[in-house]
């Protein structure tokens, strides 16, 4: 946990801080962000060719996308414990498992909902950095005399009611994943 904090922290060191890291930190930084962006960075391209390019796309995208994964996992689960007929022999869960066949559909529904966090839990942990940047990046602007740019997308101006749309965007992505 200690090690994922500081990464995020300095990954957004040059963005936010605007303190300049040495460079054989950053390229060490630039080597982990790879690893731990599981490639996602592809997905300006991907985006690109389906037409929808920009910042604003690649936020709701990866806001879109974790949460789809997770109805997926769910789905799985559920197909799985239909499939298998899982039992569990354990005292704390068997409980829960009895309550389950009493009440019907809302207990089986926790059920289900226990099998699957553990996958759910393990998608968290992946997700949280690469959305963490992201959101993130919605407010670091390259600053001019008059005039700032949205430095993940040079299109948005800082300032104006697409980047304050864009804010707000990623203020939701913000309190739904990092703080939620």
């Amino acid at each position: 946990k200690v090690l994922i904090s500081f990464y995020q922290i300095a990954i957004r060191m040059d963005d936010v801080y605007e303190v300049e890291l040495p460079p054989t930190l950053k390229r060490l930084i630039d080597v982990v962000s790879g690893i731990i962006s599981l490639r996602f960075d592809s997905v300006d391209t991907l985006l690109a060719c389906l037409g929808i390019p920009g910042y604003r796309a690649r936020l709701v995208f990866h806001m879109v996308a974790p949460l789809t994964l997770a109805i997926l996992i769910v789905l799985v689960v559920a197909w799985n414990s239909r499939r298998s007929r899982f039992n569990i022999h354990m005292r704390e869960w068997r409980f829960t498992v009895l309550r389950a066949e009493r009440n019907g559909f809302k207990a089986s529904a926790v059920v289900l909902m226990q099998r699957a966090a553990p996958y759910l839990l393990q998608l968290g942990f992946l997700v949280y950095p690469i959305l963490t940047k992201v959101s993130f990046e919605a407010f670091s602007c390259y600053d001019f005399e008059t005039r700032g740019w949205l430095k993940a997308d040079v299109d948005i101006e800082c300032g104006s009611t697409e980047h304050d749309q864009v804010k707000a965007l990623a203020f939701v992505a913000i309190v739904l994943y990092p703080i939620g």
